[in-house]
């Protein structure tokens, strides 16, 4: 066989590095601050900070409280509306229909 007609293959699998935002999450006294307070232009610039330093995807998490789940659609959407990004969101939230329709 000629070298030079041979073609080359790599065995090496493609890894691509999934880079996840965790500035979103109920821990974050200034998020929650934030959301109390119905800061719409701090809640997008947390995100947007995030996804410019090169984060894939946000992990949004509020906690188990009901009162901070009940607006995790209203987030979602407020984000989204500003930018394209994916979210994390947990698992107790699949149950939330509105949640999912955000998102």
């Amino acid at each position: 066989m000629n070298n030079e007609t041979r073609t080359e293959t790599s065995t090496t699998p493609s890894h691509r590095l999934l880079l996840v935002g965790e500035g979103l999450h109920v821990m974050n006294p200034a998020l929650v601050r934030a959301i109390e307070e119905r800061d719409e232009q701090r809640l997008v610039g947390m995100a947007r900070s995030q996804v410019e330093a090169g984060a894939d995807a946000l992990d949004l998490n509020l906690g188990q409280s009901r009162q901070l789940c009940r607006l995790i659609p209203w987030l979602v959407e407020l984000i989204q509306d500003e930018m394209e990004t994916t979210f994390f969101l947990s698992s107790h939230v699949l149950k939330m229909e509105q949640a999912l329709k955000a998102h």
